[in-house]
């Protein structure tokens, strides 16, 4: 572990788990850049390095993996690389690179800056409530 408050960053190497709340960040390699005493962004590097966090209550939880994330604290966005995937219950997204905006629930995945690859997706339906 290296941590440089004058530079607003600290590292973390070995099996590093990170937990706040329901937020869960496992990696070989993760690095924390700090901005006015909080988390701005948060790379992670791993074989895979993975994100997890449990949505609202009721909800499944949302697990994330690639060999290197950035984690963009202040506007919740999180950048999947190289064998990008994200999983919720039975629905699943797997491409090269996939953005993820957690406010939003939305999700833009591409396959490889080679133009090779293949984005997956695994889809369920919701079943209809009846009264």
């Amino acid at each position: 572990m290296e941590i440089d408050k004058l530079k607003g960053f600290s590292r973390y190497e070995g099996n590093v788990k990170l937990v706040q709340g329901s937020l869960v960040i496992r990696g070989e390699i993760i690095l924390l850049y700090h901005k006015d005493g909080l988390v701005d962004k948060v790379v992670i590097d791993g074989e895979p390095a993975s994100f997890q966090q449990m949505p609202d209550k009721g909800d499944a939880t949302i697990l994330s993996q690639a060999h290197k994330m950035e984690y963009f604290a202040k506007q919740s966005r999180l950048f999947l690389f190289d064998a990008a995937k994200v999983t919720q219950g039975n629905n699943s997204l797997t491409g090269e690179k996939i953005e993820y905006d957690i406010v939003n629930s939305t999700v833009i995945a591409n396959k490889g800056v080679d133009g090779g690859g293949r984005v997956n997706a695994v889809l369920e339906e919701k079943p209809n409530k009846t009264p």
